[in-house]
């Protein structure tokens, strides 16, 4: 699944090279930004109708089935919320990449389709037309689970246990909307809430007697293939050298990779300065919305 390197010095500046970088971002999350912002753009600078990637449920029911699919990768219309959307979006899903799911992109994959899976019912409940928010906040809701006792910086103004960081995302959409319910971030936390309880909870509870129920496919797993263990700190003691342990498709063990970064600061220009430098820091507060704590 690899992808051929252009010739020359194409997309070099200053001797950096902007394919590595490109490269050197997981794959699932390479490939669903690439494909959100095809959409998302596509559609907002006339490439296309934006009605086309939207989800309208009767033309759904006159077989555009498409309408099942795309509506996930558009974050929605041009603005400084889109950019703030996207920068917790790219830094969330790699992350998790690099975090939870390293060496499981099969694994994470699963986790974007079941999270589709639980999504579309609710969207049709809420009348959703477009669901990109939607994995953000599953991707935010699953990571805080996984690293409770963690503190996030808003805004470096106060610090919150990374427990309750969507739901305070949430209160702030809530808030900058005028009051209006962000209903995509309602289906989005639960939709995460629930794989993180299928997966990481359920067969811990001695009534479900070890019982997995979520198993990635087989075909995903021959599709990546490249199912690599690790261990990072449990959450909340970063020195910590016991490694967390996930139970995942009928086996137990540690989850892989370093924990991302407690913030995910969405401030863009910070985005952008930790992406092109690498510097995507430890363990730790950084500021939602500012630069680094």
């Amino acid at each position: 699944m690899g992808s051929a390197r252009p010739a020359g010095n194409m997309g070099t500046v200053g001797g950096y090279s902007l394919w590595d970088t490109w490269m050197s971002i997981p794959l699932v999350t390479r490939n669903l930004t690439a494909a959100t912002a095809l959409v998302t753009l596509g559609s907002q600078l006339g490439l296309f109708k934006v009605m086309n990637v939207l989800l309208i449920w009767d033309r759904v029911f006159r077989f555009e089935l498409w309408r099942l699919v795309l509506p996930f990768f558009f974050l929605g219309p041009l603005g400084f919320p889109l950019l703030f959307l996207a920068a917790i979006f790219f830094r969330m899903s790699r992350g998790l990449e690099e975090g939870e799911f390293l060496g499981n992109a099969a694994d994470y994959c699963y986790f974007l389709i079941l999270v589709a899976a639980i999504s579309l019912p609710l969207a049709y409940f809420f009348r959703l037309m477009y669901l990109g928010p939607v994995l953000v906040y599953a991707m935010l809701q699953l990571w805080s689970r996984k690293n409770q006792t963690q503190t996030v910086s808003i805004y470096g103004i106060f610090q919150v246990p990374a427990l309750y960081y969507p739901y305070v995302m949430l209160a702030v959409s809530t808030v900058l909307s005028g009051g209006a319910i962000d209903w995509m971030g309602v289906v989005g936390i639960c939709a995460g809430h629930l794989y993180y309880f299928l997966d990481s909870v359920y067969p811990k509870i001695p009534s479900s007697r070890g019982r997995i129920l979520i198993r990635t496919p087989q075909f995903l797993v021959n599709l990546f293939d490249q199912r690599r263990p690790g261990t990072f700190p449990a959450p909340g003691s970063a020195s910590s050298s016991e490694p967390r342990t996930v139970i995942r498709n009928g086996q137990v063990g540690p989850a892989g990779g370093v924990p991302p970064s407690a913030g995910f600061g969405t401030n863009i220009g910070g985005a952008l300065r930790q992406r092109f430098t690498g510097g995507w820091g430890s363990a730790g507060g950084q500021r939602l919305g500012g630069g680094d704590s």
